[in-house]
């Protein structure tokens, strides 16, 4: 996913919890973070827009697992983190 698709939901999810939202910047910085302890992957690539760097994440670890430790943390109580997924998976064949 590029750094744009995963802010668009972080910003529902605390949207949704009522968080204040961190900056696009300040969330990518996190996820570059996350990159170091193996828990996703981060690329850099000169392919952004208006020809800066874009970044892409994957996941390292199975989504089952993010998704298991997401459900534990009592702040996303209200989350349903199955109905995000099937939006997001069904965003991307509409738009693929």
């Amino acid at each position: 996913m590029r750094t744009r698709d995963v802010y668009d939901i972080y910003k529902a999810l605390s949207d949704h919890i009522d968080a204040d939202q961190l900056a696009q910047r300040r969330m990518r910085d996190h996820l570059i973070e996350l990159d170091m302890l193996s828990i996703i992957r981060a690329r850099k690539s000169a392919s952004g827009s208006v020809g800066g760097e874009a970044y892409t994440f994957k996941l390292r670890v199975e989504p089952s697992t993010a998704i298991d430790v997401l459900e534990a943390v009592s702040r996303f109580d209200s989350v349903d983190f199955d109905d995000i997924v099937k939006n997001w998976l069904t965003e991307q064949q509409t738009l693929g």
